[in-house]
């Protein structure tokens, strides 16, 4: 808010720029991911990419998500995955070996739970899920998942995205997530994912998103 030549308050609208982002030093080296959890909060999505090559499970980057970013955000995923099959060929999904094209139905209950295979109504016990009665019994708790995940003081606080610029190659997806803020866009976060990996984020973050939708417009 400024002034005007009459001393009067003046306020006003401001667009950040989307096309060009400033990335940190940090940013640029990026992290290497095998999976995701999601975590759905009364106002934004926590998304945790891990990476589960060793002992233990390690969450190598949080992105905190406002919940009307996160419909673009998949979006932008998808296009992008169109455009990499259009030039590269069917990527196959990471969970049942198929293709994207082929639309089928992956299984809600896998033989065996991994971290990259929970999103958010595999969480119970998150404020707002337990409240809306989405727990599930024989579902793990959240505490019980972090309990064999190692979170670091310095990924805890996580950072702010709110748009999405994506690029790969034949083998690899790079994810910057952006803080598209006045007076500069930022990329707060660099993330990688082989291409199956990807499609199974993509799945887990439609599915996560699909809940919530239809629970918020179930309370109005």
């Amino acid at each position: 808010m400024s002034d005007d030549a009459s001393g009067k308050p003046r306020s006003g609208s401001v667009q950040a720029n989307s096309v060009a982002a400033r990335v940190s030093e940090r940013a640029s080296r990026g992290v290497f991911s095998t999976g995701v959890i999601i975590l759905t909060g009364g106002n934004e999505f926590i998304v945790d990419f891990v990476q589960n090559l060793g002992s233990p499970t390690t969450v190598v980057s949080r992105v905190v998500i406002p919940h009307g970013a996160m419909g673009r955000i998949i979006d932008a995923i998808e296009r992008n995955v169109e455009g990499h099959e259009d030039r590269f060929g069917p990527i196959t999904d990471g969970i049942t070996g198929e293709s994207s094209a082929e639309k089928l139905e992956v299984s809600e209950v896998p033989r065996e739970i991994m971290p990259e295979e929970l999103s958010s109504e595999q969480l119970v016990g998150i404020g707002e899920l337990s409240a809306a009665g989405t727990a599930v019994n024989n579902e793990p708790s959240a505490s019980d998942i972090y309990d064999d995940i190692r979170l670091e003081s310095e990924v805890e606080s996580g950072v702010y995205a709110n748009a999405l610029m994506i690029g790969h190659s034949a083998s690899e997806f790079k994810l910057d997530f952006i803080a598209n803020l006045y007076p500069k866009s930022i990329v707060t976060t660099r993330v990688f994912l082989s291409s199956p990996q990807l499609m199974r984020v993509l799945h887990s973050m439609k599915r996560t998103y699909s809940q919530f939708v239809a629970r918020r417009n179930a309370s109005q």
